[in-house]
């Protein structure tokens, strides 16, 4: 487990940046150590803790950072990474690719998957759902075709969200997004898990501008 203190800032040194090395032969430059692209594609807050997948080096790790703001001292963030919990999960077959989301819904934690046919984003195969079960010794993802009288909505970037069905006049166990994956797009996807069909509405113009005036 790292601990941080919020309050403080990291600054990085010239001896700690790579250095830039030139090939006489090629004249192409290069970093003398190469460096790995670490992205956090999904994050939600479940139980007073941000949990969140990390990819680092084509790997998928889960992580949580616990924030303490103490009154007798300055802000705490606690990093630790799940080592026994597996974040990759089992996509339907013939599935490659996809965008991934977490999110809280009655004190449970949910990846939904959004899946792509031939790594193309205007294609979508499936939603997959799973949920974090905590009953074993280990940790899991658990594949659920029921999420009950929920609906998950998700919106651009990380951010999702769970309602009631019933209370807000929706079928239950149901996906709601937007297809923008490439570009601003009119079409509302709903994904029904029972019966796992995809219904596409036009809901505005293609290229609306939706800015304020």
């Amino acid at each position: 487990m790292l601990m941080y203190s919020i309050s403080e800032e990291e600054i990085v040194s010239a001896a700690d940046t790579p250095a830039v090395v030139a090939d006489k032969d090629t004249e192409e430059f290069r970093a003398a150590s190469t460096r790995t692209k670490n992205t956090i594609p999904a994050i939600a807050a479940v139980g007073g803790k941000l949990r969140f997948i990390f990819r680092e080096s084509n790997q998928s790790k889960m992580c949580t950072i616990q924030l303490d703001f103490s009154p007798d001292r300055p802000p705490i963030a606690e990093f630790d990474e799940l080592d026994e919990v597996d974040a990759k999960v089992a996509l339907p077959e013939g599935i490659q690719s996809g965008d991934v989301w977490l999110l809280e819904s009655d004190d449970e934690l949910f990846q939904v998957y959004v899946c792509f046919l031939d790594f193309d984003d205007r294609k979508i195969g499936a939603v997959a759902v799973y949920r974090m079960d905590l009953s074993d010794e280990l940790p899991a993802w658990r594949a659920v075709r029921d999420i009950g009288d929920r609906v998950f909505l998700l919106a651009g970037g990380v951010a999702a969200t769970s309602c009631c069905a019933s209370t807000c006049n929706l079928k239950r166990n149901r996906i709601y997004f937007m297809k923008n994956f490439r570009e601003n797009d009119g079409d509302l996807c709903i994904y029904d898990l029972d019966e796992q069909t995809l219904d596409i509405i036009r809901v505005h113009d293609r290229h609306l501008d939706l800015k304020a005036h």
